[in-house]
């Protein structure tokens, strides 16, 4: 979902990342678009089986996608100042800006007046998780086994009953290691997994049974099972809690896969170019359902809610990711705001010397420097 989802940092400096991969932002197109349709018909679902069958098929193929390709454009090199300046500045930013939007709009929806900074509105979370993401990968990238560490982590931080959307830490720690499978994706996974032919059987055998266990086993399916912004639910047995959350992980990750590999990977006609709006769909729908996200689910609510739904949320989405709306929006999606940084010379962005360096360095010098000086 680079910038959530699609530009947040720059590509791999692989040859094959070099340049702008069609595949890549045809299925930004597809995530961005069934998040759309799932936030527009979330009220419907109970009454309306065949839409909760297909929200339920569906699940993989939107977050999980976008956790991948975050991954896949992150780099794992050290930071540099002018890389946290860009991650503030494409990221942290726009989380603002967009926590702000949200109180406007819900103060003019006569809802009352909340800060979205503690607790980030709706959507936002994945900006902040993906900043988190990136300043700790180059770290992470030096684990010896950073998917094993990462899933673990993700396991046993449901254990912990302080952890939830706050920051959201939690949706941060559990969804780590679809980030670092599409980071490993860029060290030759890609090649190995998405290129293959029997990958592709194997993709439409995994998304054909996907959809079968969603039709017959809806009804027994617990949302809870699902959630990622908060601790494991209290009824929980430790073993039924950490299991459900690997089965979760573990079919989030295979469904995200063979999407990726089913998706075209030519150039498709509007197609194409509205998935490289990504970010600008992801980010903006939330605002547009907030002020009349209520009269559409009420005209919803019929026999055409499933095509009404998908004509509907296809709609927005192409809406949301034209040129008009992206060169509008682009203040706030994508901000340039240079003036909040001192000039790349300024002496204080000169690399900060560690407290070993800063002895030695003070041992080095000549006496006379400091507070020893030479008597007359």
């Amino acid at each position: 979902m680079g910038r959530p989802p699609d530009q947040a940092v720059p590509m791999s400096a692989s040859a094959e990342a070099t340049r702008r991969q069609p595949g890549w932002d045809n299925a930004r197109w597809l995530a961005a678009t069934l998040i759309v349709i799932h936030h527009l018909t979330s009220g419907l679902l109970a009454r309306h089986p065949t839409l909760e069958m297909l929200d339920f098929a569906a699940w993989g193929m939107r977050v999980p996608v976008f956790c991948i390709l975050a991954g896949y454009f992150s780099r794992s090199e050290n930071l540099a100042p002018r890389d946290l300046r860009r991650l503030i500045e494409s990221l942290l930013v726009p989380y603002l800006l967009f926590g702000l939007l949200h109180t406007l709009v819900l103060l003019v929806r006569g809802d009352g007046f909340r800060v979205h900074t503690v607790v980030p509105a709706w959507a936002t979370w994945f900006l902040l998780s993906l900043l988190c993401w990136r300043i700790a990968l180059p770290y992470i990238a030096r684990l010896r086994y950073p998917l094993l560490c990462s899933v673990v982590l993700a396991l046993v931080i449901g254990y912990v009953d302080k952890v939830d959307n706050v920051y959201s830490a939690s949706r941060t720690v559990v969804w780590l290691p679809l980030f670092v499978i599409g980071w490993k994706l860029q060290q030759g996974w890609a090649q190995r997994l998405l290129s293959r032919r029997w990958t592709l059987v194997a993709a439409a055998a995994v998304i054909t049974a996907d959809i079968m266990i969603a039709i017959g086993l809806h009804d027994r399916l617990d949302r809870s099972w699902l959630r990622t912004d908060a601790p494991y639910p209290s009824d929980w047995t430790p073993l039924l809690a950490w299991t459900v959350r690997l089965a979760m992980l573990a079919t989030a990750t295979v469904v995200a896969l063979s999407t990726l590999r089913l998706v075209p990977k030519r150039s498709i006609p509007l197609i194409t170019y509205l998935g490289s709006g990504g970010l600008f769909v992801y980010l903006l729908h939330p605002l547009v359902l907030r002020l009349i996200g209520d009269r559409l689910e009420t005209w919803l609510d019929g026999w055409w809610a499933l095509p009404g739904a998908v004509a509907i949320g296809a709609l927005t989405a192409a809406v949301l990711g034209s040129a008009p709306v992206r060169t509008i929006a682009a203040p706030i999606v994508r901000p340039r705001w240079r003036w909040l940084f001192r000039p790349d010379g300024d002496r204080t962005h000169q690399k900060m010397r560690t407290p070993t360096e800063q002895s030695v360095a003070r041992t080095d010098r000549p006496a006379w420097r400091g507070d020893a000086r030479p008597t007359p």
